[in-house]
């Protein structure tokens, strides 16, 4: 899960100004993820 989190940030990065809308998608999918993980250890 981790490494295809790390991918998706990847590729969010590298296509940012082609597709903003896309890569802040994932970043903050990532993000709730995240906190979601925090929330529940």
């Amino acid at each position: 899960m981790l490494y295809l989190s790390t991918y998706l940030n990847k590729y969010a990065f590298q296509n940012l100004c082609d597709e903003r809308h896309i890569a802040i998608r994932y970043l903050q999918y990532n993000y709730i993820l995240l906190t979601k993980l925090l929330n529940d250890s």
